[in-house]
């Protein structure tokens, strides 16, 4: 876990399901992607981050604050395929309600 003076991150956990597919499920926080993701989509994306934990050390991080612990998003490196090479990215999604608030 990582501590801020504003925010926790911490690994996912089947429990994070519901919020995080209330935030994968909006479509302007999702622009970027195809499309919104289905509840089913979003219990793969907790269950691909398990995984990344397991096998490359590190993957995406739940975000909440810490005066109070509501869950505000995701963010964290991430191994992507780019251009046939293996490369880091730095992704996050952060719950609407919250944006322009410093978390990303």
């Amino acid at each position: 876990m990582i501590e801020t003076e504003r925010l926790r991150l911490r690994h996912f956990s089947p429990d994070d399901l519901d919020d995080l597919a209330s935030i994968l499920s909006d479509a302007e926080t999702m622009q970027y992607y195809a499309r919104p993701f289905t509840r089913d989509e979003a219990r793969l994306w907790i269950d691909q981050n398990l995984q990344r934990y397991a096998n490359d050390g590190f993957g995406l991080w739940a975000v909440e604050s810490r005066d109070g612990g509501e869950f505000l998003g995701d963010c964290g490196p991430v191994r992507r395929l780019v251009d046939g090479r293996d490369e880091v990215e730095i992704g996050w999604q952060v719950k609407r309600t919250r944006w322009r608030q410093g978390i990303a």
